[in-house]
């Protein structure tokens, strides 16, 4: 895996890119995937990732520790490529790692990762509502990544790519707010509302 540039996101795609299809030839794609995930949430857990990165703590330390924290319970190849990342100092790319990983992982089964904020947990029946809704829409199985949060009035938001999609009750209030304000600074200028306030504010 050859690191000639030193911008993380690209040495994260470099990472990315030279493993995708060594886990395609073994026919482990999808299992890497959940096992770097899995070594995400742990690493960041734990704190492994900072101590890894600490230059107090001696190389080989950090190897013996990867190999005795993760050869027994994921596969060679997801162990093997945590130990170059440890190996080169670059455990503190794990998560962009991963995440360079996962789309292009992703792309490769015909799959897309689509992020969805709610302001509760999403429901068995409102979740696989959503997948079909999404699949016909994008013409690919989504892959949910959901994430609660409370400050979203009802509704929820979908980000699909660099598109984001905002549904909530809260975005439709300001957009009843931003309408309001329009009106009235036409009304204060001595101008109509124009066609369509009627229907808007209905």
């Amino acid at each position: 895996m050859a690191e000639s540039v030193n911008n993380p996101l690209t040495v994260a795609e470099a990472y990315a890119e030279a493993l995708t299809p060594l886990a395609v030839r073994v026919g482990a794609l999808e299992d890497v995937l959940a096992e770097l995930e899995q070594v995400l949430v742990l690493a960041e857990q734990v704190g492994l990732i900072e101590w890894c990165d600490s230059p107090l703590v001696p190389l080989q330390r950090k190897i013996d520790m990867i190999e005795l924290a993760f050869r027994p319970n994921v596969s060679d190849l997801t162990c093997d490529v945590l130990g170059v990342i440890t190996q080169r100092g670059r455990m503190n790319l794990l998560r962009a790692i991963f995440t360079a990983f996962r789309r292009r992982a992703l792309e490769t089964m015909n799959k897309t990762l689509v992020k969805v904020s709610t302001a509760a947990p999403l429901n068995d029946a409102t979740r696989s509502r959503m997948i079909e809704v999404l699949t016909e829409r994008l013409g690919v199985e989504p892959v949910l990544e959901e994430r609660v949060d409370e400050s979203i009035i009802g509704g929820l938001i979908v980000q699909v790519g660099d598109e984001v999609f905002d549904m909530s009750v809260e975005d439709e209030l300001d957009q009843m707010n931003r309408t309001i304000a329009q009106w009235l600074a036409r009304m204060q200028a001595g101008e109509e509302p124009g066609p369509g306030w009627e229907a808007e504010s209905e």
